[in-house]
C-alpha cells in the first residue's frame, strides 16, 4: 500500500484534455519516474492508498494540477485540464536504506572509514593521505535482490564527501528525497556508473571516485575540478522500463 509520505516509482502518461497534447510519457521513454508524494502536485498525492501493481487514471482540473502558473515548459496553461494514467511499480519509504548483510570492512590508515549516522552514513577521510588515482570500491552491505542492470531506473540514497577537505558536499538524506537515475544513460557520474552496475538491490557500497570519473573540470560549489570524491551509496530499488 502506498503511504502519503512515500517515494513512488511509476510509469506515467499524461496529456492535456484540450488537444490531446502529451505532457509526459515514461512508457515511450522506457524510464519510470520517481515521485515524492509529499511534494507532488495535489492530484498526484491521491496515489496514496493505491496498491503496488495498480493502474490508476486521474482527470485533473487546473487547480489540482499545475495551478494558476501552469507549466510553460510542458506547454500547460493555467486553464488546462490534464489526464494521467499511472502504473504503480514500487512504494519506498523516504528513509529506506540498504538492508543487505553487513560485509567486513577494515580500512587502513590511508582509507576512508564509515559509520552509520542520524542522516545516512558518516564518512571520515584521511585528508593528509594521497587519494587513489583509480576508482576504488568497498562493499559494506550485500543485498539479496537482483543485480541492477543498464537501462533500469535505480533508486539510491547517498552521502558524498570531498577527499581534500573531508567535508560533506551532498546527501540525499539531507535533501529528504532519494536519488533516481537510469543506469547507463549518463545521468550520474561515470564513477557511479562503473561502481554500481551489477550490484544487487539492497547493497551499500563505498566508492572513492577520482576526478576523471567524477566532475572532472566541471567544478561545482565545494568541489574543485581535480577533487577526488568519496560516496557511500545505498541501492534501494531498481525497476526496468517499459
Amino acid at each position: 500500500m502506498v503511504e502519503s509520505g512515500d517515494y513512488v516509482l511509476v510509469n506515467v502518461e499524461g496529456k492535456v484534455w484540450q488537444g490531446n497534447r502529451s505532457v509526459v510519457d515514461s512508457y515511450t521513454n522506457r524510464a519510470p519516474q520517481g515521485l515524492p508524494l509529499s511534494t507532488a502536485m495535489p492530484a498526484w498525492q491521491h496515489l496514496a492508498g493505491s496498491r503496488v501493481g495498480s493502474r490508476v487514471m486521474m482527470v485533473v482540473p487546473p487547480k489540482d494540477g499545475f495551478g494558476s502558473s501552469g507549466n510553460p515548459a510542458a506547454s500547460v496553461t493555467a486553464t488546462d485540464t490534464l489526464v494521467f494514467v499511472f502504473d504503480v511499480l514500487q512504494a519506498i519509504a523516504p528513509t529506506a536504506a540498504a538492508d543487505g548483510a553487513m560485509q567486513p570492512y577494515h580500512p587502513t590508515a590511508d582509507q576512508p572509514s564509515v559509520k552509520d549516522g542520524l542522516h545516512g552514513s558518516e564518512i571520515t577521510v584521511p585528508t593528509e593521505s594521497k587519494p587513489p588515482d583509480k576508482l576504488a570500491t568497498a562493499p559494506l552491505r550485500r543485498g539479496s535482490g537482483p543485480p541492477i542492470l543498464s537501462g533500469q531506473t535505480v533508486v539510491t540514497q547517498y552521502s558524498g564527501v570531498v577527499w581534500r577537505t573531508g567535508k560533506q558536499f551532498d546527501s540525499s538524506w539531507q535533501h529528504g528525497v532519494p536519488q533516481t537515475f537510469v543506469l547507463g544513460a549518463g545521468q550520474v557520474l561515470p564513477g557511479w556508473e562503473q561502481g554500481l552496475g551489477g550490484l544487487p538491490v539492497g547493497s551499500r557500497v563505498l566508492l572513492t571516485v577520482p576526478p576523471a570519473l567524477g566532475y572532472g573540470q566541471a567544478a561545482k560549489p565545494a568541489v574543485e575540478g581535480d577533487d577526488t570524491l568519496v560516496f557511500v551509496i545505498d541501492i534501494v530499488a531498481a525497476v526496468s522500463g517499459g
